[in-house]
């Protein structure tokens, strides 16, 4: 279980949210959309919202739709950093 220190909360949003934009994919060679954060407009309050039960990075995957490695990746370092397992 995940425990999110309060003072941490505000600072793990903020991370998330400028990677999550940073990474956003609109569309690729072909013109087919990847990723898009604005698509998923609430895609970082349901992180926060399931944060205890994100255990690895294909939960960012399988749950949230998340298929830059490199974003999953550096969300679930901050994740790892400010929300640790308990």
């Amino acid at each position: 279980m995940r425990t999110l220190p309060s003072h941490n909360k505000t600072v793990l949003e903020e991370l998330i949210f400028s990677e999550l934009s940073e990474f956003e994919t609109p569309t690729n060679f072909t013109g087919v959309t990847l990723f898009s954060f604005t698509c998923e407009k609430n895609l970082l309050q349901k992180i926060m919202e399931g944060i205890e039960f994100i255990e690895n990075e294909s939960d960012l995957l399988d749950t949230y739709g998340i298929w830059d490695e490199t974003c999953s990746s550096k969300v679930f370092s901050f994740i790892t950093k400010y929300a640790p397992l308990v």
